[in-house]
Parts: structure tokens; C-alpha cells; sequence
């Protein structure tokens, strides 16, 4: 069984297939994206975190926030941290990007995150 469900979202195929070696050997269940569906559905249902590249952010700011809040707790990868994201993030990751760093900062929001309530 899964230790929770992870969406990943990096334009760049290896950094999508390592973010998912790295949480699938950690136990986590992991869809990886290539870009953000700011119009569609929630893509496979529910999801315990996500993990965006910063690559990823392309077009208007407001729609990146307005996302990173709906898909909340976010894990961001980039360089250095993004004045306008900042707050709308749940864990900002240092790039160029240790493995051992991503699963930390995904434990640290899932267990954070308030329980779900149905």
C-alpha cells in the first residue's frame, strides 16, 4: 500500500523520472506530468502533495497561484525561491536538486497537511 499519492510535474523527463524513482522507492504512489493542465480536471483524483519544477510555471502569475493553492501542499523546485510564489508554496527545494531533499520536504507538508474530512 501506498504512503500517499504524488503528483509530479517537471517538463523535463529526467528530472520527472528521477523525482519518481526517488518517491516510488520511498513508497509513494507518483503521476508524472510534463506541464501544468491549468483548464482540465484534476488529473487521476486526489492527491496527498505535488511537486512542481519551477519550468513548469509558464503563464500569468495568478494562474500559477491560483493552481498551487488548489493542488495544495506544493513542493517547488527551482534555483532560488520565487518572490510572487512564496507564500502560495508549501516547501521551496534548492535546485539542482538532491533526492534526499524532495522526500524530506514531501514528508514534512503530508504530515502537516489537515485530515480529510468526507
Amino acid at each position: 500500500m501506498a504512503v500517499g499519492r504524488i503528483l509530479v510535474i517537471a517538463p523535463e523527463l529526467d528530472m520527472r523520472r528521477s523525482l519518481q524513482f526517488v518517491l516510488e522507492a520511498e513508497g509513494y504512489e507518483v503521476m508524472p506530468r510534463p506541464r501544468i493542465d491549468f483548464d482540465g480536471p484534476p488529473i487521476g483524483g486526489q492527491y496527498d502533495a505535488t511537486v512542481i519544477d519551477h519550468r513548469a510555471l509558464s503563464g500569468p502569475h495568478h494562474r500559477a497561484i491560483a493552481y498551487c493553492e488548489k493542488r495544495s501542499p506544493v513542493v517547488l523546485l527551482s534555483s532560488r525561491p520565487i518572490p510572487w510564489l512564496t507564500d502560495h508554496v508549501a516547501r521551496h527545494v534548492e535546485k539542482p536538486v538532491a533526492g534526499d531533499a524532495v522526500v524530506a520536504a514531501v514528508r514534512s507538508v503530508i504530515k502537516k497537511k489537515p485530515p480529510h474530512h468526507h
